[in-house]
């Protein structure tokens, strides 16, 4: 990974409060992918076995709802990240993800992220607790939009 993406992905909220030594081990372990304006990254209900970093480009991540309409969940850019539940319960994708621009993606597979596990014990366990953290997050925010619907609707 060059300097210049390695410093894009220390700035995920994922990589926080990991020390260089073990950040560097983490980011060997990450493969980067470019991907054509308008390819597919994922798509709802494959399984999911991989977390992305924007080093470049933009994304959109759209939900279909049980009628096969897309509905637009988010836009994404450089130093966002998303696909961070493939890392932890490997089911199916909650979401599909496509590029909006010609992209370049860090990944980590399952399978590195279980090797921290075994070789950096520190390492895996502040990469757990950041995700908990972002997961509540993300939680949090869900909260609030769900309460600002209901106020609409009654």
């Amino acid at each position: 990974m060059d300097v210049g993406s390695k410093e894009i992905v220390k700035k995920i909220k994922l990589f926080e409060s990991i020390p260089e030594a073990q950040l560097d081990s983490i980011l060997e372990r990450m493969e980067a992918r470019s991907y054509p304006a308008g390819e597919q990254v994922f798509q709802q209900g494959e399984i999911g076995y991989e977390f992305f970093v924007i080093l470049s480009g933009k994304v959109s991540v759209s939900m279909d709802d049980e009628n096969g309409k897309a509905h637009l969940l988010a836009n994404l850019g450089p130093g966002e990240s998303f696909g961070e539940m493939a890392l932890i319960d490997s089911q199916k994708r909650s979401a599909t993800v496509r590029c909006q621009e010609a992209s370049s993606l860090s990944i980590l597979t399952a399978d590195a992220f279980s090797e921290i596990r075994y070789d950096d014990i520190e390492a895996y366990s502040q990469l757990v607790f950041n995700l908990a953290r972002e997961f509540s997050y993300r939680l949090r925010s869900m909260d609030m939009k769900f309460v600002k619907m209901l106020k609409i609707l009654f």
